[in-house]
């Protein structure tokens, strides 16, 4: 289960990295954004390698498309990405006890917010 969040949060951080470049030539004003996210899926993954993940469960995870066509795209296929990485971190910590807990609500809760600043991004 980790190894599988961890490729999906390093999906999300090239999937960021895509829309930074492909911001800075259609809208630079959202390359600081993309630039947050992506640092903060780097920073889920590292958070992921270290923590004792022994919860059981079959989980659905995200299908992150690589390349995606455009600008737009890449958001909606974010916003799907964050909604369901916000799910998954949020039922874990239900299973989970004292830190692990803690730390997988608290990436459970980023999920949303990246969601939210994606979703301002698409209406934009």
């Amino acid at each position: 289960m980790r190894d599988e969040l961890i490729a999906i949060e390093r999906k999300l951080y090239n999937l960021y990295k895509l829309g930074e470049m492909f911001a800075s030539q259609e809208d630079p004003s959202l390359v600081d954004t993309f630039q947050l996210l992506a640092e903060e899926s780097l920073r889920h993954q590292k958070t992921l390698s270290t923590v004792d993940l022994n919860l059981k469960g079959e989980l659905i995870f995200p299908e992150i498309r690589d390349k995606p066509p455009s600008l737009e795209e890449l958001i909606r296929e974010a916003i799907i990405a964050e909604e369901l990485l916000a799910r998954i971190y949020l039922e874990l910590s239900a299973q989970a006890n004292g830190s692990v807990r803690d730390i997988l609500k608290m990436m459970g809760e980023e999920c949303l917010r990246h969601s939210y600043r994606l979703k301002l991004m698409y209406a934009k």
